[in-house]
């Protein structure tokens, strides 16, 4: 039994890797798979197959060649080695964004968290609930300027500011814009929520995301958000030549956000223009929600980064 099993599941992890290293999530019906199979379950299922097999046995040894393949691979792609973050009394932005998970897990715990925070914005998804008003945000936040936008999205700014609702493409739950000034000049930060279910192409959210980083590509901005996408799918391409994803460039640790306590899946991105510089990018840990927080402290440049 034990052997049978060991060769379906080898079987099956094959398949996975296959379609991983070829078709990816371009297809809906093919993304279900890629999203439920991220690097570090495909590894964890090529130990179980050597844990499985018969010792001494030639179907062992292949399965050990490959769990030490998959983990090389899951540690290249899953950790970022960038140096360490500047110094933090060096002038910028701070930006905190998370998923709050609609107070799953108590929202006084939560205000308390977020109350803590040194961030001069903080952008926040699901941060709608029936057991909530207007009136217990003011109260939690009276020294903020508070922006609640539709579809759980909401900012909380040290100053005041300009927003603005996002076109909206398929697939997205919301979307919005915060317009402030930094050092002298306009800074852009967006704020986007993407559908979350499998079976829908993630195409179309991530085509409308291109084009506002490509409006914005002379603008010091910002794109933040739960875009329920891993940063290894194919469709981050299409953003790709108007931005970056900041924890990518000038991060350090594990890039995962989701789910907690044992994330596998880097959901929750923040992506910049040319015209911003990223001083520091962190990805932080709370029992108070299943999604990881990003926090970012930037500056606007007066020109596009030059290339080395």
């Amino acid at each position: 039994m034990r052997s049978k099993a060991a060769r379906w599941l080898a079987v099956g992890l094959l398949v996975t890797l296959l379609l991983r290293l070829t078709i990816a999530d371009r297809w809906p019906v093919a993304s279900m798979l890629f999203y439920a199979t991220p690097w570090p379950m495909i590894t964890f299922g090529w130990f179980v197959v050597v844990g499985l097999s018969p010792r001494r046995s030639q179907a062992r040894r292949w399965s050990a060649l490959l769990s030490l393949a998959c983990l090389a691979a899951t540690l290249g792609s899953q950790w970022v080695w960038n140096g360490p973050a500047a110094a933090r009394d060096e002038p910028g932005l701070e930006i905190l964004f998370w998923n709050v998970a609609r107070g799953q897990h108590g929202w006084n715990n939560l205000f308390d968290e977020l109350r803590e925070s040194k961030a001069d914005v903080i952008a926040l998804c699901e941060s709608d609930s029936r057991l909530l008003s207007g009136e217990d945000w003011r109260a939690t936040f009276p020294d903020r300027y508070l922006y609640r936008q539709p579809g759980g999205l909401m900012w909380i700014s040290r100053r005041p500011a300009e927003v603005k609702p996002l076109p909206w493409a398929p697939g997205m739950i919301g979307g919005t814009e915060l317009i402030l000034s930094q050092e002298g000049q306009p800074v852009r930060l967006l704020l986007i929520d993407l559908a979350g279910a499998p079976y829908l192409s993630r195409k179309p959210g991530w085509t409308q995301l291109g084009k506002l980083l490509e409006e914005r590509r002379d603008e010091p901005t910002v794109l933040v958000g739960d875009l329920n996408t891993p940063d290894d799918s194919v469709w981050t391409g299409l953003c790709r030549k108007w931005g970056r994803p900041a924890f990518r460039s000038h991060g350090r640790g594990y890039a995962p956000t989701w789910p907690l306590p044992c994330p596998v899946l880097a959901l929750d991105q923040a992506w910049v223009t040319d015209r911003v510089e990223v001083q520091s990018c962190a990805l932080g840990w709370s029992p108070l929600s299943d999604h990881r927080w990003i926090q970012l402290k930037i500056r606007p440049r007066t020109a596009p980064q030059q290339p080395d």
